[in-house]
């Protein structure tokens, strides 16, 4: 009579291929999950981007003369010509281009690591009749090319 203890080199072998074929199942599983979550953080961030432009759009737009936004329009982003808040709306008209790190710099959003790029911030005027399209409901922001990794 043998004694048999233990497992046979083939059950090992078969026990390890079908360890093998649930964690392959399960890896891309899991790095698809992944993948969605990160793509679904960008645009969410992309989002609270363009949220936090418009912000700044409409801070341009309802400045007084002694505004922090001039400041920022001055200093930060070197639009010397801007003087008085109705220069920054008339800028506003042709467009103006905000770096992403002035948004940062000054607080309108958290610090992206991931994100780089520009906003435009202009008044769009294709659907409005009047000469005078500078209003807020004209506001638009662009963060096409903004990119987040």
């Amino acid at each position: 009579m043998k004694n048999n203890k233990g497992f046979t080199l083939v059950e090992v072998l078969v026990v390890i291929v079908i360890l093998g074929i649930i964690l392959t199942i399960g890896y891309s599983a899991i790095s698809s999950s992944i993948a969605a979550s990160r793509k679904k953080t960008n645009e969410l961030t992309i989002a609270n981007i363009k949220d936090a432009s418009l912000v700044f759009a409409q801070e341009m737009y309802i400045c007084d003369d002694t505004s922090n936004i001039l400041t920022i329009l001055r200093t930060g982003m070197g639009l010397t010509s801007i003087k008085k808040c109705l220069d920054a709306k008339n800028a506003l008209v042709g467009g103006i281009t905000v770096p992403l790190r002035i948004l940062e710099q000054y607080e309108y959003i958290t610090k992206t690591k991931k994100c780089d790029g520009d906003i435009e911030i202009y008044f769009d005027c294709s659907s409005d009749l009047n000469e005078d399209c500078k209003r807020m409901t004209n506001l638009k922001v662009s963060v096409e090319d903004i990119t987040c990794n």
